[in-house]
């Protein structure tokens, strides 16, 4: 009888381990997209916003500035366990959705 081989599988918490690849080509992607297509460009709709629905240039910058925050403090507190996915996700269907 042959002895069983065994395989170490994959382990996380070495820096070779394929899955922070795709953990930093995902934050590479999101800083880009965020911030070519979002923070630099948000100048060019405050005129054609405003004209649309009659927004003040403040009102507009208020709400760029609530999404800013927003997009900074959240994926904080996800990450320090101070609020989970599923508490986040159970929120927002209460107050939008209007789930029981």
């Amino acid at each position: 009888m042959q002895p069983i081989e065994t395989t170490r599988g994959p382990n996380e918490s070495e820096l070779n381990y394929y899955g922070w690849r795709v953990v930093l080509a995902a934050s590479l992607g999101v800083m880009a997209g965020f911030g070519s297509l979002f923070v630099y460009t948000f100048s060019v709709f405050v005129k054609p916003l405003a004209a649309e629905f009659g927004w003040s240039r403040e009102a507009i910058s208020t709400g760029f500035a609530i999404a800013a925050v927003t997009l900074g403090v959240i994926p904080h507190s996800w990450a320090d366990g101070s609020i989970g996915l599923d508490h986040a996700a159970s929120f927002l269907s209460d107050r939008y959705l209007g789930a029981a």
